[in-house]
């Protein structure tokens, strides 16, 4: 009985998973292999094979350089978003007045880009850096070459990063919480300082949830593709061009749906 409560339970999400998830997955890998026409009269398919693969992984530089754009963002967002996060995380589990203000204030984005056009308007008046903030902009521009980043660049992906870390400071700030203040009340009584406590209480205590938020960030930056829509359209220099994005630009866009289906599944294997 008690199994067959809990596969009453579990069916509406089985059904949502299967209709939503699976069934879109299998055809998906169909459509790679068809060359899609639509027309007036209808959705004319032709058989392609593995052409629109082939393309992909040997002919096309732009899948290349959104491949590459997708792996050097989860390279360098997973440990810059877990550090940041962390010390956010540390300073919002004080005491302070308008502790719940700040709290709210940097999960706020995560619930902002649930509305795409809200974020927009809220954006659009800040992606263009060199006139809203020109003095940064102007520093970035400046370093010698052989530090040479585009300004836009450094300054675009550190607004993604800061839009992306509501749900780690929420994880920490939870894990923080379950850690026993009695714990650091030992550590000071054996004289430790407050760095101590954190490389011997505090890293410790959050092992597991390290473990975890760093799971979750590379799997939010592989599939990282409402903020590069709002925020940058995929630049500067196709920067933030992911792959999601890219299937989303040759599918809905170019209407090369074999091809984005072709490239969706190269992304999901």
């Amino acid at each position: 009985r008690n199994i067959l409560a809990g596969y009453a339970f579990m069916t509406p999400w089985l059904i949502g998973f299967f209709v939503f998830i699976a069934y879109p997955i299998i055809y998906s890998v169909v459509l790679s292999l068809n060359a899609i026409r639509i027309t007036p009269e209808g959705t004319e398919y032709t058989w392609r094979a593995f052409y629109f693969y082939d393309m992909a992984l040997n002919k096309s530089t732009e899948f290349r350089t959104a491949l590459a754009s997708q792996v050097s963002m989860i390279c360098y967002m997973t440990p810059i978003i877990l550090v940041f996060s962390l010390i956010i995380a540390l300073l919002l589990n004080g005491k302070f007045k308008m502790r719940a203000f700040f709290r709210i204030t940097f999960f706020m984005p995560v619930i902002i880009m649930s509305g795409p056009a809200i974020s927009q308007l809220l954006t659009g008046y800040t992606v263009d850096f060199s006139s809203s903030v020109p003095l940064i902009y102007d520093f970035l521009s400046s370093l010698p070459s052989f530090l040479a980043t585009p300004a836009e660049y450094v300054l675009n992906n550190l607004v993604l990063i800061l839009w992306f870390c509501g749900v780690q400071i929420l994880i920490f700030l939870a894990g923080l919480q379950k850690i026993s203040p009695d714990l650091y009340e030992a550590a000071s009584i054996d004289g430790a300082g407050a760095f101590q406590k954190f490389l011997y209480v505090t890293l410790p205590g959050l092992k597991n949830v390290i473990k975890y938020v760093v799971m979750i960030t590379m799997i939010q930056a592989m599939k990282l593709f409402t903020q590069p829509y709002v925020m940058t359209q995929g630049g500067p220099q196709n920067s933030t061009r992911t792959l999601v994005y890219y299937i989303y630009e040759q599918g809905f866009q170019s209407r090369n749906f074999g091809y984005a289906c072709s490239v969706a599944t190269v992304f999901f294997v």
